[in-house]
């Protein structure tokens, strides 16, 4: 009986043992794919989407982390297989990444390369595609055991260590980032639940090729986060939601106003990095040093560099922008009422230019001449453009010279450039 026992117990073990392995666990702390694992830990649990985006109204979003996990969960909810790697080309949520993929990753001959392809969908293939969808493409992209070192020095990314994460912790737009497997692991982190003294919390991401669409990952109160098996988590990548003008020292009141920039073009709708480095094309300042309301040269007035005659058409309602619907012009008691906006007055100014500005956008994507999703920099290049110095000037060249020479057309109109140096001071290196 003794040894029927022994032997039992060792089979048991044995099993055990396998399983440990088939997980990409061994009782050294080592990965079977030869990556260092902090400790075993708690396999990732495959959930339900989550449904905070169901109810939660986008001018109730006060960051662009939220406003990332809103569009993953949206579009991770379009995901199926056995692997999350299969998905409808011509579903709704999907058209913009779809046109995306199209424009940036092909094949030799011209077709969709795998790495996009229904049924082969890569986990950094997807993630770029929900960027995309929302105006913010990632800046660099490469395979996920890649991703960390590739953005280490990226400007408006900020690296988050696992030594880093209880006094800097996870939130909503973070990008999971692991390597080991055969090619890394990338997901977004859609939801959380804080730990709490004496009780594990999670991380709930949205991935693509992967078991499931959305799995949950075990935090605990420690800050250690379980990651997948076989895997090294090597820690969080986030979008600085800090405008680049700002990061080296702000006053209190252009923190605020810094991060009302940040909900207002949450709000309405236009890339909030961008929208961060317009404003900052005025510094964030409303005075001049002689205290005198900011005006620049091309008329311009204060934090947000509005022209006179802009800020005097605008509808009121725009600036209660929490109560009021996008289109609040449009909807009969919407308050304040009537036209006319402060341009020195940031409360005003800041709404009034994130509304501008997507007005611009939506003109520029709907003009004909366009390549409908694929001319979205474009479409923006010219909102931009016209925010500078006037549609009537842009529409005309882009209507003297069409679509592919119209910067060209409006430049050699201005002896000093600032339309071109304004957007290439906006947009960077995506100019």
């Amino acid at each position: 009986m003794l040894k029927q026992k022994v032997a039992a117990l060792a089979l048991v073990v044995l099993a055990l043992a396998l399983f440990l392995t088939i997980r990409g666990f061994t009782t050294t702390g080592q990965s079977t794919a030869g990556q260092p694992m902090a400790t075993p830990g708690i396999a990732p649990q495959p959930v339900s989407s989550p449904t905070w985006v169901d109810t939660q109204k986008k001018q109730g979003f006060r960051s662009q982390g939220e406003y990332i996990a809103a569009e993953a969960i949206i579009m991770t909810r379009n995901l199926y297989g056995k692997q999350a790697n299969q998905y409808y080309a011509d579903a709704a949520t999907m058209k913009t990444a779809y046109a995306y993929w199209q424009r940036t990753c092909r094949d030799a001959d011209g077709s969709l390369c795998e790495a996009a392809k229904s049924g082969n969908l890569q986990c950094v293939t997807f993630l770029a595609g929900v960027f995309a969808s929302i105006d913010d493409e990632l800046p660099a992209i490469s395979d996920a055991d890649r991703f960390w070192d590739l953005y280490q020095h990226q400007e408006g990314w900020q690296e988050i260590t696992p030594s880093a994460i209880r006094a800097n912790p996870p939130a909503l737009g973070d990008l999971v980032v692991a390597n080991g497997g055969r090619a890394g692991h990338l997901a977004i982190i859609v939801d959380l639940k804080v730990p709490t003294k004496g009780q594990d919390g999670s991380i709930t991401v949205a991935e693509a090729n992967a078991p499931s669409a959305f799995e949950q990952l075990t935090w605990h109160t420690d800050g250690r986060i379980d990651i997948w098996p076989g895997y090294h988590f090597q820690g969080l990548l986030r979008q600085q939601e800090i405008a680049p003008c700002l990061r080296q020292q702000a006053t209190p009141a252009q923190q605020q106003w810094a991060a009302l920039a940040m909900e207002v073009a949450v709000h309405y709708g236009t890339p909030a990095k961008y929208f961060l480095r317009q404003i900052c094309q005025s510094g964030f300042q409303i005075s001049d040093t002689q205290g005198h309301a900011l005006i620049s040269a091309s008329g311009g007035i204060g934090i947000a560099q509005l022209p006179a005659n802009v800020a005097r058409n605008i509808p009121r309602c725009i600036t209660n922008f929490v109560q009021n619907a996008q289109n609040c012009d449009q909807r009969v008691g919407s308050l304040p009422a009537g036209v006319g906006i402060d341009p020195t007055v940031p409360a005003q100014a800041l709404p009034a230019a994130a509304y501008t500005m997507s007005m611009l956008y939506n003109h520029y994507r709907q003009n004909p001449r366009m390549q409908a999703a694929q001319d979205t920099l474009a479409a923006y290049t010219m909102a931009l453009a016209a925010y500078n110095t006037g549609s009537a000037a842009v529409d005309n060249a882009v209507q003297t010279c069409n679509i592919a020479g119209w910067l060209d057309c409006l430049d050699h109109q201005q002896a000093d450039h600032h339309t071109r140096d304004y957007i290439r001071a906006v947009l960077g290196a995506k100019t």
